[in-house]
């Protein structure tokens, strides 16, 4: 937040925006965004339909929680592992953004 209010403060100013701040604002995006996901499946505020709940009885929608947990799990710790073979990438390369492989 700070970051994008320096930019556009910089902006309307006579020093001009802040260079590279938009693909910063891009990744600390991802980040926060990523980050989000695994709270919001432990505190349970997914989107959820409850149409084939009102089908099982309370064993049967317990499961179905189970094998949901389990899923959103797997799929995390797909894409935390895909993320992070990524970055290594990204990191042996020492590459960047173009606006940033000029700024720096």
């Amino acid at each position: 937040m700070l970051l994008t209010t320096a930019d556009v403060s910089g902006a309307t100013s006579s020093t001009g925006p802040l260079r590279g701040a938009f693909e910063i604002t891009e990744l600390l995006m991802l980040a926060l965004i990523f980050a989000g996901l695994p709270l919001a499946s432990r505190s349970d505020e997914h989107v959820t339909l409850d149409f084939i709940d009102m089908l099982l009885g309370r064993r049967g929608r317990q499961l179905l929680r189970r094998l949901i947990d389990l899923v959103c799990g797997a799929i995390i710790l797909a894409l935390a592992g895909g993320c992070g073979c990524k970055a290594g990438k990204i990191a042996a390369y020492a590459d960047t953004t173009e606006v940033l492989r000029h700024t720096l």
